[in-house]
């Protein structure tokens, strides 16, 4: 089930039309739903340069649709609030 949040013109104006935004007004991020989970990781292990779906500690784990069809991942882990 895809959320979308909805524009608000006082935080931040619409762009001009341009086939970019059109592009991007297409595009929902959402959490994987658990069932999702398997084949995120086998795509992480396919896709990935390090080819490794293993992460340490807690992590969010997101999918980029464009159209309904993946586009993108996104994951981050505990170690990332590490990072300085």
């Amino acid at each position: 089930m895809s959320r979308r949040v909805p524009h608000d013109p006082a935080v931040m104006p619409a762009a001009k039309s341009a086939p970019e935004a059109d592009l991007l007004a297409r595009v929902v991020v959402r959490p994987i739903e658990p069932h999702e989970r398997e084949d995120f990781d086998r795509r992480l292990k396919e896709d990935h340069y390090l080819h490794q779906p293993h992460v340490a500690g807690p992590t969010l784990r997101y999918v980029a649709l464009l159209d309904d069809e993946p586009v993108a991942l996104l994951l981050f882990s505990s170690a990332a609030l590490h990072i300085k």
